[in-house]
């Protein structure tokens, strides 16, 4: 039998979930979470930044200070596309990655993910400031 892959539950600002008994929350619950939880630990993460997994995660150094134009956004959808096919995470088929502009120094990326086996999409949001080197997670 499959062991299912079950995490410590946490929110999009990284705070631990508290379970009902006033235990740690798990994702063990909630459909896909565990997966989502593994995505965001990607797109939030540089290369460098985890010890145990020093490869994990989308270079965003290399957009910063790049002009924000169409090819700019191209690149980081390959960029966030290869993180998230490497070592099997997600198939292309899986998901969706559509990176726009929304200010002068700003893109925002909308990622579409429908892990086969699951019903329904899960959308997640992102907005990568390209002054500063930041990428904050957005609920939509």
């Amino acid at each position: 039998m499959p062991v299912k892959d079950i995490d410590i539950y946490w929110s999009t600002e990284g705070d631990f979930a508290l379970g009902n008994r006033g235990d740690l929350k798990s994702t063990v619950d909630v459909q896909s979470r565990t997966l989502i939880q593994k995505v965001f630990k990607r797109l939030m993460s540089s290369p460098g930044d985890w010890a145990m997994a020093p490869d994990i995660g989308v270079n965003w150094e290399r957009i910063l200070g790049q002009p924000n134009k169409a090819e700019t956004g191209r690149l980081l959808e390959t960029m966030i596309s290869s993180e998230l096919i490497r070592g099997g995470l997600l198939s292309p088929s899986e998901f969706t990655a559509t990176v726009f502009p929304v200010g002068q120094r700003e893109l925002a990326v909308l990622l579409k993910i429908h892990p086969r086996g699951v019903r329904g999409e899960t959308t997640l949001t992102f907005v990568y400031d390209m002054r500063d080197n930041r990428i904050i997670p957005r609920e939509i």
